[in-house]
């Protein structure tokens, strides 16, 4: 019966307690997409269907896919590093470029299995394409990895001790 009792004005009442924690985490959804945005937008720009010819990778996804939701800030990230590499991204989730990605499969020689899934990357110079979330996201960490600065180490002077 408390809990069907209105709460004294001033102080919350359960139905108001229940929600907040909520309220907090569709706010913090809220931030992390906005905060990955910026540096995917460019990227995520094309007309349709997507011109991926001369791309150096072609990355395909599905907007409602969690797997794919954790790969896009990596591919935006890799985006961002090689401004000499054309990316493509391609929405998996519409019909022609479903079709697209199936071709892709083919085209790459893909496991049945593999054929349709998201994330999937096809670099196209080199001939390689990445199946999954797990195999996208190592991928992609070695190639940012790669970019990134070397520290400079001690000066070597030439002359043995």
């Amino acid at each position: 019966m408390a809990d069907t009792m209105p709460a004294p004005q001033g102080q919350k009442g359960p139905e108001l307690q229940r929600q907040l924690p909520l309220g907090f985490f569709v706010l913090l959804a809220v931030v992390g997409v906005v905060a990955v945005l910026p540096a995917a937008t460019k990227l995520f720009r094309h007309p349709k269907p997507p011109h991926v010819k001369g791309a150096d990778l072609v990355y395909f996804y599905k907007p409602r896919c969690s797997a794919c939701n954790s790969v896009t800030p990596l591919v935006g990230a890799l985006h961002e590093a090689r401004p000499d590499w054309r990316i493509v991204a391609v929405n998996a989730g519409e019909e022609q470029n479903r079709r697209l990605l199936s071709r892709y499969g083919q085209k790459y020689d893909l496991n049945k299995d593999d054929r349709g899934r998201v994330p999937a990357l096809f670099f196209q110079k080199r001939r390689r394409s990445v199946v999954g979330d797990k195999r996208c996201f190592t991928e992609l960490m070695s190639l940012l990895s790669a970019q990134a600065p070397q520290k400079p180490g001690p000066a070597k002077t030439g002359t043995k001790k």
